[in-house]
């Protein structure tokens, strides 16, 4: 889980990225981005994915359905990915978690890890 977050935060500062001001959001597409850039932006088809709400966007549709076939992201609901939504802490960690699953890395979790200060906040899919 180390070397991936190293992954991540090195892609973070190597990779040219959408500029985000202090304070902005990461967005579901620009997490989806990023993983897929730190696993080589291998290239995908496209229209590999059941999400509508991709069009004219072909960079982040080929890296959706890049996720979409590792089953990283199932979507929102109703065919949509929602990318422009803002990345929540709970889908960041599901979506680090099922990579790490992916490229099997250990993912267990002992017990009392899910107590964080918000740990009772947790959905249910999340936890």
């Amino acid at each position: 889980m180390k070397r991936l977050f190293f992954c991540v935060l090195l892609t973070l500062f190597l990779l040219p990225a959408p500029a985000l001001s202090y304070g902005e959001s990461v967005t579901r597409g620009d997490f989806i981005l990023l993983l897929w850039a730190a696993s080589g932006s291998v290239p995908f088809d496209m229209t590999a994915h059941p999400f509508t709400d991709l069009t004219g966007r072909e960079e982040l549709a080929q890296a959706v359905a890049w996720a979409y076939d590792l089953g990283l992201v199932k979507g929102v609901g109703e065919n949509t990915f929602a990318p422009d939504r803002p990345l929540t802490r709970e889908e960041c960690a599901l979506l680090l978690r099922r990579n790490d699953a992916r490229l099997n890395r250990e993912v267990f979790l002992p017990d009392g890890a899910a107590q964080c200060n918000d740990g009772l906040d947790i959905s249910p899919w999340a936890d």
